[in-house]
């Protein structure tokens, strides 16, 4: 029961039912049922406190919050870091990841997620974005020709959580053990590929199309070359999934080529700024970006500017929007030493287990805000699969007759 709670108080504030505020209910969860383990885990590091486990992790984190509270001193931001209460909200995220690292939440979580798309799925019959409608971008559907237009939000506030909850649920099915069977597997991705499209979720189908082939030619050159000490955990039903996705895309690229540039909805900037020529230099110029444009660039011309202390860890805004990319997010609100900080502590705790669930997420995030929300439904797992996946994945896994 306890544990069906744990992911229920996880999975609520993605919902337009409530907050991110909940999540402190698992500091007294956590004090209650996991006591035990949390005083095991103070005596093991009073007891050693410089092993290179703390290291890598502990005191990264220690740095990277004593960096964020020096970077708003100096930038006479500090009353605002202690009210956005970024020294509880960053360790509360830890305590949450360690405490929904189980087998079981995970698959109540994969539950829920299955229920909403299910919701998503019914709003689309219907005719309606969503069932609430209070939301203000509530509206009924009067043309099914573009996705865009026909976007579903399920629980969720809009389409872009649905979306990101999608990509959470494939990549909990193929990189976490929930002992599952392979056509349940297949079956589950087939159907949570589904809400992707009704969500007209984007940057979630460009993350699931290169995190599997990425596996898909991993296996293929440990195969080929027998390199058992580069060897990535790998199994059928994923190499399976990633040749049917990867056929299917290929073979409708033309549809989604057309879904994906949405025609009159580039926006007008000015093409000589320093964020601009970044971003026509990369391709990227040349794409229909839904507003990113605009926004990244704005972002690279304030890190070109302000390099090294960003807005003093104050958010950084464009027009009140977030910029849509968490690396940028990051750099142009932290400043590059606090960014290779925190990139230090993800690259010194990947590993073969966890480095697709995380890679996959790091990916999405290149596309939307997804990690460094100081506590998030996204940052929670990402730090859970990070530090934790040792309690969960089974190193046999995918040795199994499956």
């Amino acid at each position: 029961m306890i544990k069906f709670l744990i992911a229920l108080i996880l999975f609520l504030p993605t919902t337009c039912l409530t907050g991110s505020y909940i999540y402190v209910l698992f500091i007294p969860i956590g004090l209650f049922f996991y006591r035990n383990e949390l005083l095991n885990a103070i005596t093991a590091f009073y007891e050693n406190p410089f092993k290179r486990q703390y290291l890598l992790s502990f005191w990264l984190i220690v740095v990277l919050l004593i960096g964020i509270g020096v970077n708003s001193l100096i930038g006479s931001n500090f009353v605002h870091f202690i009210k956005r209460g970024t020294l509880l909200l960053i360790p509360l995220t830890f305590l949450s990841a360690y405490m929904i690292s189980d087998q079981k939440i995970y698959r109540f979580l994969l539950i829920f997620i299955v229920v909403e798309v299910c919701l998503g799925i019914l709003e689309y019959v219907i005719g309606v974005n969503t069932f609430f409608s209070s939301l203000p971008k509530h509206h009924v559907f009067n043309n099914y020709v573009s996705l865009y237009k026909t976007r579903v939000f399920g629980l969720s506030a809009n389409s872009t959580y649905l979306a990101q909850k999608c990509l959470i649920g494939i990549l909990l099915l193929y990189f976490v053990d929930l002992n599952l069977k392979t056509r349940h597997v297949i079956g589950l991705f087939l159907f949570l590929m589904t809400g992707v499209i009704l969500t007209f979720g984007r940057t979630v189908v460009v993350s699931v199309l290169v995190c599997f082939g990425f596996y898909f030619l991993t296996y293929l050159y440990n195969h080929f070359r027998d390199l058992k000490h580069l060897k990535i955990n790998m199994n059928k039903s994923l190499l399976i999934s990633s040749i049917l996705f990867s056929l299917v895309i290929l073979s409708t690229f033309s549809f989604w080529s057309n879904q994906f540039n949405r025609m009159g909805l580039r926006p007008h900037e000015n093409k000589n700024t320093q964020g601009a020529k970044v971003l026509e230099a990369s391709g990227i110029g040349k794409v229909e970006m839904a507003g990113r444009r605009e926004l990244w660039g704005k972002a690279i011309d304030f890190i070109f500017e302000n390099p090294v202390y960003g807005n003093h860890s104050q958010r950084f805004l464009v027009n009140n929007k977030h910029v849509h990319n968490s690396l940028l997010e990051y750099l142009s609100t932290h400043g590059l030493i606090l960014l290779i900080v925190i990139l230090a502590f993800i690259i010194f705790n990947l590993n073969g287990f966890n480095i697709a669930f995380c890679g996959g997420i790091m990916l999405y995030s290149l596309g939307q805000f997804g990690i460094f929300w100081d506590i998030s439904f996204l940052d929670i797992l990402f730090m859970s699969i990070l530090l934790f996946s040792t309690r969960v994945t089974n190193s046999n896994r995918y040795e199994k007759d499956i």
